[in-house]
């Protein structure tokens, strides 16, 4: 995974995306494609993963919260 330059040091997400793909034994292999990494505020964190599945997209959600 790769993000582009961060030009916006404040800025409260920072975008990943799939630069290549080794190992797998099929293309329709599950695996994932994007991340956006989310931080709300100094407690919160989200993760939003995009992956490929014979050949169906999906997103899973993380949230993180900071307890101490």
């Amino acid at each position: 995974m790769t993000t582009n330059a961060i030009t916006q040091p404040l800025s409260k997400s920072l975008p990943f995306s799939l630069v290549r793909v080794t190992g797998m034994a099929t293309p329709e292999d599950w695996h994932n494609t994007g991340l956006i990494l989310t931080l709300e505020d100094k407690h919160h964190l989200t993760q939003e993963w995009s992956y490929e599945y014979k050949d169906k997209k999906g997103i899973t959600i993380f949230h993180f919260t900071r307890t101490q």
